[in-house]
């Protein structure tokens, strides 16, 4: 009972909270970064979660790019404007700078493999400083804004060393306009292309340097209080010795204090524990009790998932004990019932807590009924060729419970048409989950972001199930596994470094030009690139209820398998894919939890009289429990999955993709 009790108190919270002042109210955005040894392959990897509250066309998000001009912002631009690069940005005032009319982005990369996402400090602003008694740091009215800042980064900066460069010579203006500070208070994780990553918290007139350098520990209470140094003063590490991982909302976790005495690292709310009875159940369960009603959002909300806390976690288990790589921040390995609440590796940018459930509040959590994009950005190491040119971005433009990633390059200059409204067809899905009328309505005043709760069975298909099990994240989990998997063949091919500069940036910009059309049509139609998702099937056999159709329902788990009966093979499944498709690439995953995987099979086709070996796809002797096979393509309107094994043949997933 007591993940029930904790959904309904963060109900109670969320009724609690609307009603409080604007400023109050935890607007966190979410963002993370890692690299090293806590990455997949070391290279380095950011994510971010942008909420929006305020302009009425915020949410009208899209990606561009920037060329650069080699301009200046005044006296103290030591680099100019020397990068192009791609970034998102929205309609609007929000998109724009306020006294240069810049077009400004959240997050980008530039052609020179720096990754930058960013999200607002609101416990380094001047009107928190203000409130607690110390001086205004920010130039409110001529400094540079905090996109502009992004975008002076993105242009100028090469290596994480120049950002805080950058970052110092912009502390009194740098001749911005005639400036005596920056009007920002922000934090930025960046990397670039040799591995390195580092967070910046910056308010007017100071910053702090947190370089990524550990894995951080939990305490003895399962908090995160070990202390966050500035590091900007010290010696940095060397090229490529980054490592580790860090995560931020909208409040500062370095231990710094500025000469005028005012803390970066502000806490004054505590959070204690106590037993207390669920008045709609009668059961004992362990609530949260706050000494200051106002949340400051440090250690506020202990029952969400995304819980804004300066030590413990934000959103699904940033600290899980994984390493971290691009698919770990869109959505990996989310098995069938996997709770949100789990330390599991699942979705992250997608996360809307516990499930299942009818309606679900979603104020305090990751994603929300104010994100407005998420981006995930995967990054270059020392050894990788083309100098940074590598560097990816994934766009989900537009609240990415219900979005689909679509990969970008910045170093191709050019951003496929598809996506300049993709947040207009991201929208219209939306609409099936949330209840509101005006698209342009923000804050908490009414339409489009009055309902904090999603229909989690619109979601997901129906209240019995879990993410990606149904509903709308059937198609969108599938388009992105597609996805995924022809990213990390073509990277792959890349990586190899075989081709000139011009030949690069024509087949990057082919490749994803073909990724974001049929990508986008799938989402719009709600269809997936796997023809076998749900198609006819028949068996030569079967073993209790392990039937033939679990083996294309879409889900991989131990629960959904097709199994065939305990006899001598041959054992095979054909799939009626209803008409002709010319088919170029499988995913077959077989087998029991990580082990006892088909040792040996092929995948056929029919040819209208006959089924016929398509090349390419024989194993024998296998262990691995998921093979990919890409074979020249093959029109048909049948294929079949034909093993010689004997005894039980074990099918959780076969994926056939066009």
């Amino acid at each position: 009972m007591k993940k029930k009790w904790a959904v309904k108190m963060l109900a109670v919270s969320l009724a609690a909270a609307v009603m409080l002042p604007a400023e109050t109210v935890v607007r966190a955005s979410s963002m993370a970064v890692a690299t090293g040894n806590s990455t997949i392959d070391g290279r380095p990897v950011a994510f971010k979660n942008r909420d929006h509250w305020s302009t009425p066309d915020g949410w009208q998000v899209y990606p561009y790019y920037y060329t650069a001009d080699n301009s200046s912002f005044g006296s103290g631009d030591r680099y100019k404007a020397r990068f192009g690069y791609m970034g998102i940005t929205a309609n609007g005032d929000s998109g724009k700078d306020p006294v240069t009319n810049t077009t400004i982005p959240w997050a980008g990369a530039n052609d020179k493999g720096l990754g930058l996402v960013q999200v607002a400090g609101h416990t380094l602003s001047s009107d928190f400083a203000s409130d607690h008694g110390y001086p205004v740091s920010q130039d409110l009215t001529n400094g540079m804004s905090g996109g502009y800042m992004n975008h002076i980064i993105l242009s100028r900066a090469e290596t994480v060393d120049e950002v805080e460069q950058i970052l110092r010579d912009t502390n009194g203006g740098g001749g911005f306009h005639g400036s005596f500070a920056r009007n920002t208070s922000a934090m930025i994780s960046v990397f670039d292309r040799n591995g390195n990553a580092a967070v910046f918290e910056f308010d007017g007139d100071s910053f702090t340097r947190d370089n990524i350098t550990q894995e951080y520990q939990q305490d003895a209470n399962g908090y995160y209080t070990a202390a966050h140094n500035d590091d900007k003063d010290a010696a940095n590490p060397a090229d490529g010795a980054y490592s580790g991982y860090d995560w931020r909302n909208n409040f500062s976790k370095v231990n710094w204090t500025k000469a005028s005495g005012f803390p970066y690292f502000f806490d004054e709310q505590t959070t204690t524990v106590a037993s207390e009875t669920d008045p709609h159940t009668g059961d004992e369960d362990m609530n949260v009790i706050n000494t200051v009603y106002v949340p400051d959002g440090i250690h506020d909300w202990e029952f969400s998932t995304s819980a804004v806390k300066r030590h413990t976690r934000t959103g699904i288990r940033l600290d899980d004990p994984f390493k971290k790589d691009y698919r770990f921040f869109m959505h990996k390995v989310v098995g069938t019932n996997a709770l949100g609440t789990e330390n599991y590796l699942e979705t992250l940018n997608k996360n809307i807590g516990e499930l299942p459930g009818d309606q679900k509040p979603t104020g305090w959590h990751i994603n929300r009924f104010v994100s407005t994009f998420g981006t995930v950005l995967v990054g270059n190491k020392i050894g990788d060729p083309y100098g940074g040119k590598l560097t990816t971005m994934w766009v989900c433009l537009g609240e990415p419970t219900v979005g689909i990633f679509i990969p970008i390059f910045p170093y191709t200059g050019t951003i496929p048409a598809e996506l300049a409204t993709m947040y207009q067809a991201i929208n219209a899905k939306r609409h099936l989950v949330y209840d509101y009328t005006d698209d342009n309505a923000v804050g908490y005043s009414g339409g489009r972001n009055v309902d904090h709760t999603i229909d989690t069975a619109a979601l997901v298909g129906s209240t019995d199930n879990y993410y990606a099990e149904g509903g709308i994240q059937n198609y969108t989990f599938d388009i992105e596994n597609w996805a995924f998997d022809e990213y990390d063949k073509f990277m792959a091919d890349l990586r190899t470094g075989t081709r000139t500069d011009a030949q690069l940036k024509a087949d990057m910009t082919a490749w994803q030009q073909n990724m974001a059309a049929k990508m986008k049509q799938h989402y719009v139609a709600g269809t997936s690139p796997n023809v076998a998702l749900k198609k006819a099937v028949t068996a030569d056999s079967t073993y209790s209820t392990y039937a033939a159709g679990q083996a294309v329902d879409g889900i991989v788990a131990d629960e959904s398998r097709w199994i065939s009966a305990n006899t001598n093979g041959p054992h095979w499944l054909e799939i009626n894919l209803g008409q002709n498709f010319t088919i170029k690439s499988a995913e077959i995953t077989t087998g029991k939890g990580n082990g006892e995987a088909v040792s040996n099979f092929r995948l056929q086709s029919w040819n209208g009289t006959s089924w016929v070996d398509i090349p390419g796809t024989s194993v024998s002797g296998n262990t691995s429990t998921k093979v990919i096979k890409t074979f020249n393509p093959v029109t048909t309107s049948k294929v079949r999955f034909y093993s010689t094994d004997n005894g039980y043949v074990k099918v959780k997933d076969i994926r056939i993709f066009e």
